[in-house]
């Protein structure tokens, strides 16, 4: 297919009064608030991705020729380059394209893997996508449509906005207690998914993982073991470092969550440290119990981790206190 990007701004964007405000209606939809790392999928030349209010601003578009007319300000990024947590992600007009440019699937699978704070989608009203919609793992949250029109007519424009909430499991199973979950929960959930432990249960269950973002969280004295550090629990066996490889190589990512699940804020300064430093470098890390004072954040903070998860109630969901929602029930579909 003949690529459209060998002919400079072939959707004339740059020139269409229509197109103008539609990218100010985008900016103007995030009220002001400033991202980290902004992922622009479908880019283009850049015509939403240069005005995007991010610190880093990725683009993401099959033409690489569109990739290369990218302004300074946009990093281009091609398909196998996109990684890591962008709290934007956008899909302005890539979604009313055709053929090669329309793999929305893909364009879910992105979403899924990668978004961690809001996702922005512009397209047609009229536009029948929203069986592919209803498989992003995302809260809708606000519709905003307006009118548009181009050489090729005139419709209804929308702008939709999706957050993204993380939450937290331990056990998948069927026994009546606040730290099982059904797998239909599991499945059903719309957000990102941690598992603090990580049991043999959900290894058990790993098909539920596929094409999800997905935090393992576990620690270093109990692998293969059972859960005897929680008098309150049942005793339930924890996956060993096998399991947790191989649901590392489906996609999950390894974080920890200490050694031997001790509150920390009653460590001495050594013991505190031991206790923090992983056996291999990692991102994530995850409080135990979600407890946490200043001198603990300040020692994940140095060894080496770029984030860390509190519990909703305990956190201000800045780097190292990232809030996750409990689920004691059906999480919101």
């Amino acid at each position: 297919m003949k690529d459209p990007y060998e002919k400079t701004d072939p959707f004339e964007f740059n020139s269409n009064p229509d197109d103008a405000i539609r990218r100010d209606k985008i900016i103007a939809s995030f009220g002001g608030k400033r991202f980290k790392r902004a992922l622009d999928i479908g880019c283009g030349e850049g015509f939403i991705s240069r005005h995007l209010p991010a610190d880093e601003i990725y683009g993401y578009d099959p033409s690489e020729i569109a990739l290369s007319r990218l302004p300074d300000n946009v990093k281009p990024l091609k398909r196998d380059e996109i990684n890591g947590d962008y709290d934007l992600v956008i899909v302005a007009g890539l979604l009313n394209s055709s053929g090669d440019c329309n793999d929305v699937e893909d364009v879910v699978r992105i979403i899924n893997k990668h978004a961690s704070g809001t996702i922005l989608l512009c397209h047609r009203k009229e536009l029948e996508i929203t069986e592919a919609v209803e498989k992003i793992r995302a809260q809708e949250i606000k519709t905003i449509p307006f009118p548009y029109a181009n050489r090729d007519g005139k419709w209804t424009q929308q702008i939709r906005l999706f957050t993204v909430d993380t939450y937290v499991f331990h056990n998948i199973g069927t026994l009546k207690n606040p730290n099982y979950h059904t797998a239909e929960q599991v499945e059903k959930c719309k957000g990102r998914l941690t598992f603090d432990g990580v049991y043999l249960n959900v290894y058990d269950h790993r098909h539920l993982l596929k094409d999800r973002h997905v935090i393992l969280y576990f620690m270093g004295d109990y692998l293969g073991k059972d859960n005897s550090f929680d008098k309150k629990m049942p005793l339930e066996r924890l996956c060993d470092m096998d399991q947790l490889r191989e649901m590392e190589a489906m996609g999950c990512i390894l974080g920890w969550h200490t050694n031997s699940h001790a509150d920390l804020r009653k460590l001495k300064d050594e013991d505190l440290e031991k206790e923090v430093t992983p056996p291999f470098p990692m991102d994530y890390f995850c409080y135990p119990y979600g407890e946490f004072d200043g001198r603990v954040v300040k020692a994940v903070e140095n060894a080496g981790f770029k984030f860390a998860h509190a519990l909703w109630e305990k956190g201000n969901n800045t780097q190292y206190q990232l809030t996750r929602k409990m689920v004691y029930d059906d999480p919101k579909s």
